[in-house]
């Protein structure tokens, strides 16, 4: 009997074990779907009707009915939970929210503030989560929050660990323990796509420290800790920073666009996220814009998000430079980083180029400044430039 298994308040109760998931109900196929028999150039798994009265299973698409898929990854202590909670709030205001606790109790620190109920997981086998995200579902919850999805690749009983001990018994320490925890994961992944639910997930992101312009040294996150590529199984991809800031690396949502910032995202978000998965259109809420970067003729602010891609790879092509090399350059994907930060790290690069070697227009300073970086030159100017360049 699952009644109860969320609990208020944080109250540890924890999910039945893993073998007892139950068998998931199977849907209608497209084949079942349709009239037997129909057919369209000899395939029978195609429907020859076009109207909903010759049983087309194809319906309008709308935005309206759509569940929220929210990934906030970022170190720890950046404010995933608590924004997720907020969030959360603002999406179903008055509804029930259910969050699974990985984190040992942290969520439940903000009880206080927000109303919601838990259920703490003590190992992380992918089943677990399909367990508990199936039980979300079936008791009416209106919001599932999984704090933190991480555990379940990197924490006890994750994809790792079910890896690590497949090959203490495998003959092909590669084929045979990926080819176990794989699907596994592949389910898990299927699971929070298919839900009858809003889910909003953290990842803890690995971390580096950085020092910002004022001299201050701060933890910044990186990519999260998670399969490659399981950021973009979701609507919307945002990286919490130092000061509870939340900056957008994707989103399916036009109001909100790569690089842009918020600052301490919460019920406003959520609000304006509610209002577009009604189908409505929603004013967007006020956003912390990047520092204004000059570009051109027009600033980064200026610019919308097909100007800036534009300019950006103009230049990126003209200085002889590849993404490859900008995002060795920051450390992490263009993804994790601001248009600020691109521009920055581009700007550094060809500052590096031009103290290596002449580049950029001739000028009586530099006769063969137009010559490309990694170009052999005649002795005679080599010489002549590195003797300038000591000078």
């Amino acid at each position: 009997m699952m009644s109860g298994i969320f609990t208020k308040g944080g109250q540890d109760k924890s999910l039945p074990s893993a073998k007892q998931k139950a068998p998931d109900e199977p849907g209608p196929t497209c084949c079942q779907l349709l009239p037997k028999g129909d057919k369209v150039n000899d395939n029978p798994s195609v429907s020859a009707a076009s109207t909903p009265e010759h049983g087309d299973p194809f319906a309008p698409a709308t935005v309206s009915g759509s569940w929220l898929r929210l990934a906030l990854i970022g170190p720890s202590k950046a404010g995933k939970t608590y924004s997720a909670l907020s969030i959360a709030t603002g999406l179903v205001p008055g509804g029930k929210i259910a969050l699974i606790d990985t984190e040992h109790g942290t969520a439940s620190k903000y009880a206080d503030r927000f109303s919601f109920r838990t259920i703490k997981l003590r190992s992380f086998e992918p089943e677990r989560y399909e367990e508990a995200i199936r039980a979300a579902v079936k008791f009416g919850y209106d919001v599932l929050i999984i704090d933190s999805l991480s555990h379940a690749w990197a924490g006890k009983g994750g994809i790792l660990s079910i890896v690590d001990e497949r090959k203490r018994r495998a003959k092909n320490k590669w084929t045979e323990p990926w080819g176990e925890a794989t699907p596994r994961h592949l389910a898990l992944i299927e699971t929070i796509l298919q839900a009858d639910i809003h889910i909003i997930a953290t990842m803890r992101a690995k971390t580096d420290w950085s020092q910002r312009e004022d001299g201050k040294v701060v933890k910044v996150g990186l990519a999260p800790i998670q399969r490659d590529g399981m950021e973009y199984e979701f609507d919307i991809e945002g990286y919490m920073e130092p000061g509870n800031t939340l900056r957008i690396g994707g989103s399916r949502y036009y109001g909100l666009v790569e690089g842009q910032e918020i600052e301490k995202p919460g019920e406003a978000l959520g609000e304006e996220l509610a209002t577009w998965l009604a189908g409505e259109k929603p004013e967007p809420i006020p956003l912390t814009p990047a520092p204004p970067v000059n570009m051109g003729e027009k600033s980064l602010l200026e610019m919308s998000r097909e100007e800036f891609g534009e300019a950006f790879n103009a230049r990126l092509r003209s200085s002889g430079l590849e993404r490859d090399d900008l995002e060795r350059k920051l450390g992490r994907s263009l993804s994790q980083a601001s248009r600020a930060e691109w521009i920055d790290a581009l700007d550094a690069l060809i500052s590096d180029q031009e103290a290596e070697l002449p580049f950029g227009e001739p000028s009586p300073q530099e006769p063969h400044g137009a010559l490309k970086a990694g170009l052999e030159l005649p002795d005679d100017i080599a010489q002549d430039y590195a003797k300038r360049k000591g000078s």
